[in-house]
């Protein structure tokens, strides 16, 4: 069993490890909870708070900024 979708090795788990990879850097963090609050749907970076914590997956972060571009994801 590879257990639920959610845990999956896509995902990525915390804001510095989502800062790492939106941005190469871990300490821009601040970004990554002013992205969380301040944009919404249709245009809302796709991250979610799972247990208190930041999540996002690579996936959805890579097709939002394909998306962005107007590129087909």
């Amino acid at each position: 069993m590879t257990g639920p979708e959610y845990a999956q090795p896509d995902m990525i788990r915390g804001a510095e490890a989502i800062a790492e990879y939106v941005y190469g850097d871990p300490d821009l963090k601040p970004r990554i909870y002013d992205l969380y609050r301040r944009v919404r749907y249709p245009h809302r970076f796709p991250i979610y708070k799972l247990g208190g914590e930041l999540v996002a997956r690579r996936s959805e972060i890579d097709a939002w900024f394909a998306q962005q571009r107007g590129e087909a994801a």
